[in-house]
């Protein structure tokens, strides 16, 4: 058996630097007039922003969505490193086609998982002409 994780402010903080890593590697696409480029996970242009390059509303705005998810699901996480949940949050609230479902946890800690982090629906990571990322919440 596994140790059970305290599910704190330390917890919350890199469960929301994985989310944040995570959503700018699978999402960060352009909000600029007249450019439609590929990018994202596909074109592989998101790997070359980091956490610095988020605005500190884009900040804020993870962070309090990670607390809250943390807070309402702290039993279901108390067993999982909070950097691996926090990836799986992201995937699975962006429907990815993996994350908390795909047959990594438990089968009925995966569903309970997958159902809450459905709640969260983010429209989007961008960034804009200048290089700083947001995101639509």
């Amino acid at each position: 058996m596994t140790a059970t994780i305290a599910i704190d402010s330390e917890y919350v903080d890199k469960f929301a630097t994985a989310v944040m890593h995570t959503a700018l590697w699978a999402d960060c696409m352009p909000r600029i007039a007249g450019d439609e480029t590929e990018t994202g996970m596909d074109a592989g242009e998101a790997q070359s922003y980091d956490l610095s390059d988020l605005s500190d509303d884009c900040r804020a705005t993870f962070m309090e969505v990670c607390e809250d998810f943390c807070a309402a699901n702290a039993a279901d996480l108390a067993d999982i490193d909070p950097g691996r949940a926090g990836y799986d949050f992201w995937l699975t609230s962006r429907g990815h086609g993996a994350g908390y479902w795909d047959g990594d946890y438990p089968y009925e800690l995966g569903q309970r998982l997958t159902e809450a982090a459905k709640v969260y629906t983010f429209d989007g990571v961008w960034f804009d002409e200048h290089g700083s990322v947001f995101i639509d919440y």
